[in-house]
């Protein structure tokens, strides 16, 4: 198991909603702008390069291939790739309709 988030108090209905898979980069240099997932849990997994992540209430973390984090409806963050390669990861999450 690499990461899991329980999801019992995450969501009041999945209605509507469905399941979703993408890869996102961030360029060296650039910018995973500030944003919460108050009705969007998310688990993520990196693929590529690194990333500083920087989360309300917690210390920066410098996220590497294999890391994972777990994003429910309090986690507000956001990240830069401070590195000089191109951060990819995989993010699994269930957005609004």
């Amino acid at each position: 198991m690499l990461r899991t988030l329980d999801l019992t108090h995450e969501l009041t209905s999945t209605r509507g909603r469905a399941l979703r898979m993408r890869t996102i980069t961030v360029q060296p240099g650039g910018v995973l702008a500030e944003h919460n997932h108050i009705d969007r849990p998310a688990i993520t997994y990196m693929l590529q390069g690194q990333m500083t992540y920087y989360q309300e209430g917690k210390p920066a973390v410098i996220a590497n291939p294999g890391d994972g984090f777990a994003e429910g409806r309090t986690t507000t963050h956001w990240g830069e790739n401070t590195g000089t390669v191109p951060a990819v990861w995989v993010a699994v999450d269930i957005p609004l309709p």
